[in-house]
């Protein structure tokens, strides 16, 4: 592969400004091997933005490749479960200037299968990424070989097959839909049908590639696809591509087709604005951008363009926070009505129409002992309570990590404009209602104001002249609209918002632009994604425990054996609480537990069903803390489990029975495993060389110590496939280092943020 005096890349013939040139040039200058490794008969819509990019890479590069993406502009998001496969990172970056939104799946894993489920994993990334070739459009843009694109095309095509499929069509027919013959037709222009055989007959067996070749050759009968897949399931079964089995991938699949059936029902009858993950959040919180200005500044046309433009990716919801005819909740809704039927009855009695909207009571109505009508004291009251709300929803929504647009912001500075306090000049009115009124009034926007804050603060400033241009019918109000810009231009928020200026006496597209650059940047900036937790896993001697401790003395991060070194629970009462807690909490993992137990027979072993039961509570414990500043560092979980699986004297467990247990283990869990890689003999010398403290090899000589890892490797390794498996980030360490070059090479980069 080339280094970085590779030619820079170049985009064809008026082709699109793309972020992808410069990433896949850092990608190349880094030594990353990567390619483009399927739908490239349409590659350049991809790199325009119009489709989706599919890269692949090693899975031990995963950490380079999202440190590069993230320095390149992107900014990792996570799907809700029907949507998130293992191995597979979504990077989306925007262009500033036009809004257009690319997307790019980062996989780490070959994961593939039927829709809602992908649940086979073949070990083929090197081989892909050894023969990918140069792009035929786009000089140094890697693409993987048409032979190979071709036998992955025919393989995805047969293991999308559901069972249900099976059983409605008709064998002869043919099979494959117009972009599977499409992208198929442009794979056979480039290479031949034997090349096509040669990759199947690497990738599976001779029957396989005999039937790849077959399809291949035009033969589409449905036929040929089913008993492709079922080659290809025998030979996942055998080969431990599956990372859950059969009765767990169904149930799987149910569920989460189930959960796409009632988010699309969710989006039909518009409830997209409760916490309903629709397409994809950011991994922690998300963040709350409001937009200010007054009448004709542009936020209501560019709050809805915002919105317009990134909904069909991420999760962004728009919430309207003032008391217009915009978005409103069910009280100010029936208020809102009443007061229209109100008016239409003294309009028919005669009497003579007011304009509907509430006006807010001055001073001088105070002065001259003005009485507030009941309607705009409920007017008042219900719009605290629709802020209240709103607010209380959009906050909910930040912590589901959606992104929340609103137009407009309580403030409660000035009272009667801008979102502000009504009944301010009630407080000291000789009426005690009127009063307590007022007062409570006053408190709910001081909280309003201080508890929730947004993130950014994008203030509209416009002219008098320019907001009165494009709403005419505020002329006859145009000193109340300068006092409302006044005021904008002078708002103070706490230094919890960033707050942001933009001239909006422009064009829309050069606001827009400013817009997405303001709220972009500050994604990049404050959404780089940083586990909470790591684990160290490995053999006994490795260095787990030598490399915990020095990392917890040198920097800022925890030790998680610190948790759990002195007991928080003393009393039999509150070990109850405690047990009955995780069991709440962590109740499907508990039946993960139990599943596990059968499958392995652990419920022969005492120790092993110890080592079970200490899981859930540690888990809980790890999660209430994960708000945590500085991550967690130590060996724990996995280490259980494999303590577990020893005890009983597991050799080798299959990743389809591990991988859901370890999945559940560290649900809702950011965590990345660190796998010290070390020779048993080596781990065995320095096992007899240690003092005794409790080892289960205290007292035995090397030879003893090294035959029984020897006998414990595999069942390492199958934790550690089965954690892959899981889509947990596996960092491998070579344990055979030096510990001060480990920390300084290895660990360190990683941690660096918190160091």
């Amino acid at each position: 592969m080339k280094k970085s005096t590779s030619p820079k890349i170049k985009s064809a013939q008026n082709a699109p400004v793309s972020p992808y040139f410069e990433l896949f040039q850092q990608f190349e200058n880094n030594g990353i091997k990567w390619c483009s490794w399927k739908s490239n008969e349409h590659l350049s819509a991809g790199v325009g933005g119009h489709t989706d990019l599919d890269i692949l890479f090693h899975e031990q590069d995963r950490r380079r490749v999202t440190k590069i993406m993230h320095q390149n502009g992107f900014i990792f998001f996570k799907a809700p479960p029907h949507r998130a496969y293992a191995g597979i990172t979504d990077g989306i970056s925007i262009s500033t200037d036009d809004g257009t939104i690319f997307h790019l799946h980062a996989h780490f894993l070959l994961t593939m299968g039927e829709k809602f489920l992908k649940n086979i994993i073949p070990p083929w990334n090197n081989s892909i990424l050894a023969s990918r070739t140069p792009s035929e459009d786009y000089h140094n843009i890697y693409i993987s070989s048409p032979d190979k694109e071709a036998v992955l095309l025919i393989i995805r095509e047969a293991i999308k097959i559901r069972w249900r499929d099976m059983y409605k069509a008709n064998n002869d027919a043919p099979y494959g839909g117009k972009g599977f013959n499409k992208e198929l037709a442009w794979t056979n222009e480039r290479t031949t049908a034997d090349s096509i055989y040669n990759c199947a007959l690497e990738f599976l067996n001779p029957p396989s590639a005999e039937i790849i070749k077959t399809i291949a050759s035009g033969d589409h009968r449905f036929e040929n696809f089913i008993t492709l897949r079922k080659e290809i399931s025998t030979i996942a079964q055998k080969e431990e591509w599956r990372r859950m089995d059969s009765l767990l991938a169904l149930l799987s699949v149910w569920t989460h087709e189930g959960l796409y059936i009632l988010t699309r029902i969710s989006e039909k009858l518009g409830l997209s604005q409760q916490a309903i993950i629709r397409r994809r959040v950011l991994p922690h919180n998300g963040a709350i951008v409001t937009f200010l200005g007054a009448d004709g500044s542009g936020k209501s046309s560019v709050t809805k363009a915002i919105v317009n433009q990134w909904e069909h990716k991420i999760d962004v919801v728009h919430l309207y926070l003032g008391t217009g005819d915009g978005q409103a909740t069910l009280p100010h809704k029936i208020v809102k009505s009443l007061i229209n039927i109100g008016m239409k009855i003294k309009s028919l009695r005669g009497v003579k129409e007011q304009k509907s909207e509430i006006k807010a009571p001055t001073n001088s109505d105070v002065e001259k002992n003005k009485k507030p009508t009941p309607a705009a004291f409920v007017w008042a009251i219900t719009g605290v309570i629709d802020k209240k709300i709103k607010i209380k929803r959009a906050d909910n929504l930040r912590k589901k990590g959606m992104i929340v647009i609103c137009d407009r912001w309580p403030q409660n500075i000035v009272s009667g404009i801008n979102d502000g306090p009504l009944l301010t000049p009630y407080i000291d009115h000789p009426n005690k209602i009127y009063r307590f009124l007022a007062h409570w009034e006053e408190k709910t926007f001081a909280d309003l104001c201080g508890r929730v804050k947004p993130d950014i603060a994008i203030k509209l400033t416009t002219s008098l002249d320019t907001a009165l241009k494009r709403k005419p019918e505020n002329n006859e109000i145009s000193a109340l609209i300068q006092q409302k810009i006044n005021l904008i231009i002078d708002a103070d928020f706490m230094a919890q918002t960033k707050v942001v200026n933009i001239d909006a006496n422009r064009e829309i597209k050069d606001v827009l632009r400013d817009t997405r650059t303001v709220i972009w940047d500050h994604l990049i900036k404050h959404h780089e994604f940083q586990e909470n937790y790591y684990e160290c896993f490995g053999l006994p001697g490795s260095g787990k425990t030598t490399l915990t401790n020095e990392l917890a003395e040198r920097t800022d991060i925890q030790s998680v054996q610190s948790l759990f070194a002195e007991p928080d629970v003393t009393t039999r009462q509150e070990k109850t609480i405690l047990y009955l807690k995780a069991l709440v909490c962590e109740f499907s993992l508990y039946l993960h537990t139990a599943r596990l137990i059968v499958l392995l027979k652990l419920w022969r072993n005492k120790s092993s069903l110890l080592n079970l039961a200490k899981l859930p509570v540690q888990k809980y414990k790890i999660a209430a803390i994960k708000s945590k500043e500085a991550p967690l560092l130590g060996q724990l979980l996995l280490q259980n489990l494999w303590s577990a699986m020893i005890s009983a004297k597991i050799e080798c467990a299959s990743p389809a029975v591990l991988s859901p247990f370890i999945k559940a283990l560290f649900k809702n869990i950011d965590v990345a495993v660190f796998y010290l890689e070390i020779p048993p003999e080596m781990a065995a010398q320095r096992i007899e060389s240690r003092p005794e403290g409790g080892s289960r090899f205290d007292g035995s000589t090397q030879d003893t110590i090294n035959e029984q890892l020897q006998k414990t490797i595999q069942t390492t390794d199958d934790i550690i496939k089965a954690t892959s498996y899981a889509g947990i980030p596996v960092i491998h360490i070579d344990a055979t280092k030096d510990i001060d070059d480990n920390i300084k090479n290895s660990f360190l980069p990683i941690l660096e943020k918190c160091a």
